[in-house]
């Protein structure tokens, strides 16, 4: 499956499994895109889909107007998204920080049966895999796409920086 990038975020849509990597801020236009991956997986993925997403160590956490774009999209999203698996990299306040933001929005949107932190890349593997079906790839799948999605993401946001 091919990477799709755009501006320091990137994924991989394999079976019925959305993984994410981001590494540039959270911000409204990165939000939207994301999104959209994320709908046209749904419209393959009657049954609903999974995602993990990993979000980098230098990430800046959302502004409001895409904390208020997440809250609608997954709303819109509703019961298709069967799992959403978040994965904050990054020493211990960073991550801490992402954490509190990502276990506000779940006591807000009231959906933390399907919405869930983890503290490792594996982690969230285990976690994805806990609801999996037929059509979702397996960890070792997972792990090499995850690989893949970092040397490309990371890669295009050096050769932006150069």
């Amino acid at each position: 499956m091919p990477v799709r990038i755009l501006d320091g975020v990137g994924v991989i849509a394999r079976g019925d499994l959305l993984l994410i990597l981001y590494v540039a801020d959270a911000r409204l236009h990165r939000t939207r895109w994301l999104f959209d991956q994320a709908d046209e997986l749904v419209a393959r993925c009657p049954d609903g889909v999974l995602s993990l997403m990993v979000i980098g160590e230098h990430s800046g956490l959302p502004d409001a107007p895409t904390r208020a774009e997440n809250t609608r999209r997954l709303d819109k999203l509703g019961g298709a998204l069967r799992r959403l698996v978040t994965v904050p990299l990054g020493d211990g306040v960073r991550a801490n920080l992402v954490r509190a933001v990502m276990r506000a929005m779940l006591l807000v949107q009231g959906k933390s049966d399907r919405l869930r932190i983890a503290p490792t890349e594996a982690e969230g593997i285990r976690q994805v895999g806990l609801v999996a079906t037929s059509l979702t790839p397996g960890g070792n799948q997972i792990r090499a796409d995850l690989a893949d999605l970092h040397a490309d993401v990371d890669g295009a946001v050096a050769a932006r920086v150069s």
